[in-house]
């Protein structure tokens, strides 16, 4: 057992704990893609829902008021019904959901669910409110017999109230008016109904009129209506929603009209809303009896309901698009929507809390962008590796796409091809060929295909891991390429017909006959075309638009399918032959997919369909077609009251359907049952793809998660993808990622949701992960298991606490008195009590957006106790201040971190900005000098001055550089306040000593014994111990600046200063030690794994510590960048603002650090690794 002998070791135990229950904490993916229709709130206000309303699917993800971490997310399919999908959120994460006939009960905490009540037709649920804890009231809409259309108008409704813990109904009330909505006072004193033809009906408990209806308009329903909180005035818009109306319940009369601002719309026009409701989106606010309404593109109004004075209050500095407001009455948080103008998709994808009063932005919860990937659709082989491959989709194409992405299967691979047109994949049984159409073709003029080339090949191994830029028409593709074909169209011209089109679109390439499937379009009509390779047209098959190929696995048919309507056409066609096999016509409801076996039945053809009853449900059937009949004809393979999005044959007793609600059923024919059914989590299934030589099934979702399931292990990994970033999961909850920091996954415990870091030791499990897929090589395999082992040793971790419930860790309570969100108060009084059961109390600690207030190692409690409890008031910085609170035991073992937020409104004038530039090109051994580390920091200092308006610098450079006066920075930081920023950079010569031991060389360095004089990294990182500022960053641009690995070292030997060729340029190194270590390249050495896969946030005093260069790397300086390369890459990211990768005017640190470390592999061809020693994975500042 390994000596624990430091609180900064032990009190990492913690993030290694497990649940004392019968299931580990659950994984939860964070930070969601597309659209948030609305937000509600639970009544405690301890959690809130955002949701996306789709067609006839709802997807609802659960956050924690608190830690604004997610809980939970479950999608919902409800119907087409004018009344379903409506939601109801309690306290602990329950959701109250109705689909046509039924209103389910949702746990989105424990993922379980149930039916709570339940109508039959012709009746429909139009809407339902909670009376109390097991009164429930429905409001059910009757259709007649002969209307067949749910969103048609009907006046005959039944009013139900049902007892849900008997399952009775109580009272049941017919009423013969088309009603909208239902609402409820505070009081609860009576039910008010909404009619379309603009009535009020109010309602008792037990159904009867509570007094006789009011006309509130003309001629329809409110879009917006509330009561204010003294339940006595009914607050709604009227029909025209151009004015509030405030309306007296008892009297009946309108007290008060007040006019609506006029909507005003985003520059250029590019403002977009569905319906007017969405321009007037307002709250009301009962604290302080005011509206705040939304009046288009991203203003906001302010409605005094006291005075009747409307206010700007619009956002300042804001600009974009805002799609809906919300407010959190027990915390007073207001919330809003937005995003980029062209779309209220994109206006909804973002979400921020917001000062209404104040008009500003205080935290940004959820920042989404329209993906500008798709989620991985195929698993392909290069070079004998397996890649999943990934496409940027172009706006308004099905099958068009601008890019392709391989990632290999571990992850750590990335290869991007970017073709300016058209990258697709063309699969069959043997062989994956990648498709690029080149040129100045222009898919608006079909006959200019004759003008471009298509290349189609295998893919090749020499380009993987780089980003090759196939864009302009004069780049050669072939590189890329292990063999390929070219496709010239020429005598796509002798086809008369093809200046009749006005688009084309590539549907698939057969490479065996080496021919072409083009679908060709104009407003009127669809043709798809064979092409040879020539462009000549082999056969034309009439189609409609959005056709839809499939070919089966040995390319020998091709299928295709088009829809009209609810008329769906069908044609199976050999393509050796040319002639049609099998013509059907098929009418459905909904959902026609087609498919061929990959197991016993090659010559098979299988078409699906899915019909909806009203009275029987759904219908889901699939038929099989032997092709090998000289008269085909069609035979049931399944039939079932299963909804499924799409099916794959494995062989002839089995088959698997995709449902539409994310599962996937393995259904065997034969014995006419499910074997087996599986939920996927990937959201509403778009398709999957089975893989017959691994036995895998790749099912991709419409949330960017795909997911690989080995249909033989029983085992799954699921794929999440975020913009560049992606990592792997397995079903025990274990993951894996790489180059970035996975913020966006948290684990849920006993109802709360804490940050990755919490779990990361014990789930962060790349070699568990890689386990369950089974697809890589023993050797590969060991290297996984021997990195994960190397982060374990170098941590120096008990590993037989790793699996301690979490019953035996201590437990920290806190209390404390915050009326707001945000605050103008310097500090926030926090009331902290601890316990331990098992063992002695130890030390507590509190952070501050990732930084120890009582320094790693924490405050210690005095004595021998098992409980204590304290008062501190914690300094607060300006603006959003995220507080974890926790204690450690004598054991070393930490509790859980109990957190909260808020946000400091204060001055920012008063920030100041520290710059402490250390540079040496001349020492006192001339033998070392360098030419550009005192022009590094010059440099810096004169980009931070022209930036940074309250900024202050000391510059220590050359023979001022000593150790002396190096341990003088602890005196400027003993300055800095909670709300200021400190920059500090190195920059000259870096060594190493015996022990591998990393140091800064000062001017009189004795580069033989670098311990005496030099600046050893243990000094460098303790700086900062001195201070208070919260945002820190240190910057080392000298050789060996990054970590060694001791184990993988062979020797150390000493060498003068040299010039080293990595490219056509010669660079000058940083370093006086040359470290020879194992020649294995890159990511084949565990080490370089660990790396790649693990980051450096254990123990952190939330210093973030970027290095130039890898510990076995020099960094290098050059009269091409008139810096070090580092520093120069650092300047180029700031001052042209090519490190704001989301293009928001804002770079922060982590998008600094990616563009460094990209930057700097591509001008010292790979040579030179920028990586992170040390990082804040709680706050990702803004450092420009």
């Amino acid at each position: 057992m390994l000596k624990i002998c430091e609180l900064a070791c032990t009190t990492i135990l913690l993030f290694c704990c497990i649940n004392a229950y019968s299931q580990p904490p659950e994984v939860v993916i964070q930070k969601e893609y597309g659209s948030i229709e609305n937000i509600k709130f639970s009544p405690n206000g301890e959690q809130f829902i955002t949701y996306a309303l789709g067609a006839t699917d709802l997807d609802i993800n659960l956050w924690d008021a608190h830690s604004k971490l997610m809980l939970g997310y479950v999608n919902i399919y409800f119907g087409n019904g004018e009344g379903s999908g409506k939601i109801k959120l309690m306290n602990d994460g329950i959701v109250y959901v109705n689909d046509n006939q039924h209103i389910y009960r949702y746990d989105l905490i424990a993922n379980s669910n149930e039916t709570i009540y339940e109508t039959v037709f012709p009746n429909y649920i139009h809407d339902f409110e909670w009376l109390d804890n097991h009164q429930l009231f429905v409001l059910e809409k009757i259709y007649s017999e002969q209307q067949k259309e749910v969103q048609e108008e009907s006046h005959h409704f039944n009013a139900v109230i049902y007892d849900a813990q008997s399952k009775k109904i109580e009272i049941e009330r017919q009423i013969n008016q088309e009603l909208t909505a239902v609402a409820i006072p505070p009081a609860h004193n009576f039910l008010l109904l909404l009619s379309s033809n603009g009535k009020a009906l109010f309602l008792d408990s037990s159904l009867q009129e509570y007094r006789s209806p009011i006309t509130i308009n003309q001629t329809k329903a409110p879009g917006f209506y509330c009561f204010d909180k003294s339940g006595k005035h009914l607050i709604y818009n009227e029909q025209l929603h151009t004015e509030i109306k405030l309306l007296d319940v008892e009297s009946g009369n309108i007290v008060q009209r007040i006019q609506l601002p006029k909507p005003h719309d985003a520059p250029e026009t590019n403002f977009f809303a569905s319906s007017v409701d969405e321009l007037y989106n307002m709250i009301y606010i009962a604290s302080e009896n005011v509206l705040y309404t939304h009046s288009g593109y991203n203003t906001i109004s302010r409605i005094d309901l006291a005075t009747f004075e409307t206010t700007d209050h619009s956002i300042i500095d804001f600009d974009d698009q805002i799609g809906s407001l919300a407010y959190n009455p027990l915390s007073d948080e207001g919330f809003i929507t937005h995003g980029k103008t062209g779309s209220m998709f994109r206006a909804k994808s973002n979400l921020s809390i917001v000062d209404f009063e104040h008009k500003e932005i205080l935290a940004r919860i959820q920042q989404n962008f329209t993906a500008n990937t798709n989620c991985f659709s195929n698993l392909i082989t290069v070079g004998g590796q397996r890649f999943l491959t990934a496409t940027d989709p172009e706006s308004g194409s099905k099958t068009y796409h601008n890019n392709l992405t391989l990632h290999s299967l571990d992850l750590l691979t990335t290869s991007r091809i970017t073709c300016g047109s058209n990258c697709l994949i063309s699969q069959n049984r043997s062989t994956d060929h990648v498709l690029i159409e080149m040129g100045t073709g222009n898919r608006s003029f079909p006959q200019k295909l004759a003008d471009i080339d298509i290349y189609a090949g295998i893919l090749g191994t020499n380009w993987l891991g780089r980003t090759v830029d196939l864009s302009q028409p004069e780049s050669d593709p072939t590189n890329i390429f292990e063999d390929f074909t070219k496709i010239n169209l020429t005598e796509i011209s002798s086809w008369k017909k093809i200046k009749k089109y006005s688009s084309y679109e590539i549907l698939h390439y057969l490479d065996k006959q080496k021919r072409l499937i083009v679908a060709f379009s104009n407003a009127d009509e669809t043709t798809v075309a064979i092409l040879d390779e020539h462009g000549n047209l082999l056969k034309e098959i009439p189609a409609e638009y959005s056709v839809n190929a499939k070919t089966s696995p040995d390319d020998a048919y091709l299928a295709l399918y088009w829809s009209e309507g609810s008329k769906h056409e069908l044609i199976v066609i050999d393509t050796q032959k040319l002639t049609t096999v099998y013509k059907k016509t098929v009418k459905a409801d909904d959902l026609i997919t087609i498919g061929f076996s990959f197991g016993d039945l090659p010559d098979d053809f299988f078409y699906s369909y899915n019909t909806f009853d009203h009275q029987t449900g759904f219908l889901g059937q699939v038929f099989r077609i032997d092709l090998r009949s000289s008269k085909p004809a069609e035979t049931p393979f399944y039939k079932g009251d299963l909804f499924f999005a799409d099916f794959e044959v494995s062989n002839k007793n089995s088959l698997i359907l995709g449902n539409s609600l994310e599962s996937y059923i393995i259904y065997d024919t034969k014995a006419g049952h499910i074997e087996e059914s599986v939920y996927t989590g990937t959201g509403s299934i778009d398709h999957f793809t089975y893989y017959p030589g691994e036995n895998t099934l790749l099912v991709s979702g419409n949330k960017l998660y795909s997911r690989l399931i080995n249909l033989s292990k029983k085992t799954a990994v699921t794929y999440h993808q975020s913009n560049e970033h992606f990592f792997a999961q397995n079903a025990d909850g274990y993951y894996m990622a790489f180059d970035y920091i996975p913020n966006n996954i948290a684990f849920v415990v006993n109802n709360k949701s804490y940050p990755f870091t919490q779990f990361d030791l014990k789930y962060n499990r790349p070699d568990k992960v890689m386990l369950d897929l089974d697809m890589l090589t023993a050797e590969r395999q060991q290297l996984f298991q021997e990195a994960y082992n190397k982060r374990i040793s170098n941590l120096q971790i008990d590993t037989s606490l790793i699996n301690l419930p979490i019953s035996n860790l201590p437990s920290v309570k806190l209390t404390y008195s915050r009326k707001s969100f945000h605050t103008t108060d310097q500090a926030i009084p926090v009331n902290v009590s601890m316990h331990d059961s098992l063992s002695t109390l130890k030390a507590w600690n509190i952070w501050v957006n990732g930084v120890p207030l009582f320094g790693k190692n924490g405050k210690l409690i005095e004595g021998t106790v098992q409980n204590y409890s304290t008062h501190y008031p914690i300094p607060l910085s300006s603006g959003t201040n995220n507080i974890q609170i926790s204690c450690t035991n004598a054991r070393g073992l930490e509790s859980m971190r109990e957190s909260f937020s808020i946000h400091r409104v204060s001055d920012d004038t008063k920030t100041k900005v520290y710059y402490i530039g250390v540079g040496v090109s001349d020492y006192l051994d001339t033998t070392m000098n360098l030419v550009y580390p005192t022009k590094d920091v010059m440099d810096l200092d004169k980009l931070f001055k022209e930036k940074y308006q309250n900024y202050e610098a000391h510059l220590l450079l050359d023979n001022k550089v000593t150790l002396e006066n190096l341990q003088k920075i602890h005196d400027i930081l003993a300055q800095t306040t909670v709300d200021d920023q400190v920059i500090i950079s190195f920059h000259g010569h870096g060594l190493v000593d015996d022990e591998s031991n990393f140091y800064f060389a000062t001017y009189d360095m004795d580069f033989d014994h670098p311990q005496k004089r030099g600046f050893s990294y243990d000094q460098l990182y303790q700086l900062f111990s001195f201070g208070s500022s919260r945002k820190n960053v240190i910057f080392l641009d000298a050789c060996h600046s990054g970590e060694i690995d001791s184990d993988g070292q062979t020797n150390t030997v000493s060498t003068e200063n040299t010039q080293v060729k990595a490219t056509e340029t010669p660079f000058n190194n940083r370093g006086s030690k040359a470290i020879a270590v194992s020649k294995k390249d890159n990511l084949q050495n565990s080490f370089a794994l660990k790396q790649r896969l693990f980051n450096n946030f254990i123990g952190s005093d939330g210093t973030v510590i970027i290095s130039a260069s890898a510990g076995v790397e020099y960094a290098y300086e050059s009269d091409e960048w008139k810096n070090g390369v580092f520093t120069y890459s650092i300047i180029n990211g700031l001052k042209n603002n090519r490190a704001d990768s989301d293009e928001n005017g804002q770079i922060t640190i982590s998008e600094l650090k990616a563009h460094v470390s990209r930057q700097v592999k591509e001008l010292t061809d790979g040579q030179q690794t920028p990586n992170a020693r040390q990082e804040n994975v709680s706050t990702d500042f803004q450092i420009w």
